[in-house]
């Protein structure tokens, strides 16, 4: 009898330790991507903002030394993009009907992401690339109604000329409140700040998450599913629903203002205040993140026949322990 429950007792333990492991994951390294497009809207209309493509790789650094300020984790991430920018067409006959600059702007970019142990975060961006027919917006947007067999193309001539770009980025992010104990609704407030050749300006939004959420310091809403020890260990799964209402203060806008050191025909002037809300619902498990969203935007200036809206997928795969 004794050597049985001994047996049952070694089973239970081993199921225990088992089940422990199921709960949690580490993964140092993620790789993906984020499609914003405004047919995900059901939309049959390329307008404004009509799509981004940004391919990204990011990994968890080393967080120790920083121990003593209370920074546990540190993410460093790379990105190639591209955003394409429309009239409300784009098969544009004639310049008349331009209420937006066509415009591209291409980029290779960096950020570094700190985490505070109070779930508080300071993320800062550098992105280097090209506004104007070098970004390739034009070739790909024509290359990509070709193959479908979508509307001709047309209007690209008129669009903002060739200039380098220089964008830098600071965000902090701070949680405001949560539910007690089990933390399945959490909201925080984000300020951003942007200043560069093409963008400049500064926002405030609110986010808020409720279902099966994780701290903001190891959540998918800020792609902080990886990292670099064994400390703060990220659970097996992850799935809530997000709303961030998002006001946005317009310093400089180049893909509708026009080059900042030449002219550009067909510009306009921004409007300064612009409101945006993001609606989404994210899921993780394991090794991958899915993120579906769909954000609706005010006019971005007065001359657009109506307010904007477009959805976004992002994919993501980790790896690497």
């Amino acid at each position: 009898m004794y050597k049985a429950i001994q047996k049952i007792a070694a089973l239970i333990l081993s199921f225990s330790c088992l089940a422990s492991f199921s709960f949690s994951q580490n993964y140092k390294s993620e790789f993906g991507f984020n499609s914003e497009n405004d047919t995900y809207t059901l939309t049959k209309i390329d307008q404004y903002y009509t799509n981004g493509l940004f391919i990204q790789y990011r990994t968890a650094l080393d967080a120790g030394k920083f121990k003593k300020k209370n920074i546990i984790k540190k993410l460093l991430e790379i990105e190639i993009a591209q955003q394409i920018f429309n009239p409300q067409s784009g098969g544009i006959p004639d310049p008349s009907f331009i209420d937006r600059p066509f415009a591209g702007y291409a980029f290779l970019g960096g950020n570094l992401s700190l985490f505070n142990q109070n779930e508080s975060m300071l993320k800062l961006s550098l992105r280097l690339g090209t506004i104007g027919p070098n970004s390739g917006a034009e070739k790909f947007q024509t290359f990509y109604h070709k193959l479908f067999g979508f509307y001709e193309i047309m209007g690209w001539e008129n669009q903002i000329g060739n200039e380098i770009a220089i964008n830098s980025s600071i965000q902090y992010q701070k949680l405001l409140a949560e539910t007690d104990n089990d933390r399945t609704a959490d909201l925080s407030i984000e300020v951003l700040g942007n200043l560069g050749t093409t963008f400049t300006g500064a926002g405030l939004s609110f986010l808020f998450r409720a279902g099966r959420i994780e701290k903001l310091f190891n959540s998918t809403i800020n792609s902080a599913r990886v990292i670099n020890n064994g400390e703060n260990l990220v659970h097996l799964s992850e799935f809530y629903f997000y709303a961030r209402p998002s006001i946005y203060f317009v310093g400089y806008d180049a893909t509708i203002q026009g080059r900042m050191f030449a002219d550009d025909a067909f510009t306009f002037d921004p409007n300064r205040v612009v409101f945006n809300q993001q609606i989404g619902v994210s899921l993780a498990k394991t090794r991958w993140t899915s993120d579906v969203s769909f954000n609706f935007k005010t006019k971005r200036n007065k001359e657009m026949v109506r307010p904007h809206k477009f959805g976004s997928i992002k994919i993501y795969y980790r790896f690497g322990g």
